[in-house]
């Protein structure tokens, strides 16, 4: 089983996954595992998550810090987990 106990200050929290299929190659999938403003934001019917926005405002050079989270916590387990297979998992905040 691969699990992994995530903690982080960010808007999103994505596990990639690339492992060697049976002819050799490489395949890579993305997980979405937490993100901020979850009751807003939801993964859409493409599987993608819809993005979390800006606070910039080009006309004053500023931003806002209202936006994403102060910290984002989670276990994930990879239900498709599958010993016989050459993989790796690697975690990408954004």
């Amino acid at each position: 089983m691969c699990r992994a106990t995530i903690f982080s200050s960010a808007w999103t929290d994505r596990i990639v996954k690339e492992w060697l299929d049976s002819q050799g190659n490489m395949q890579e999938r993305v997980f979405d595992i937490i993100w901020s403003d979850s009751a807003g934001r939801k993964i859409g019917k493409n599987g993608k998550l819809a993005p979390v926005g800006d606070t910039v405002d080009l006309a004053s050079a500023s931003y806002t810090n209202s936006i994403g989270a102060a910290q984002l916590m989670t276990t994930w387990s990879d239900a498709s987990f599958d010993s016989r297979l050459t993989a790796f998992h690697y975690v990408r905040v954004l």
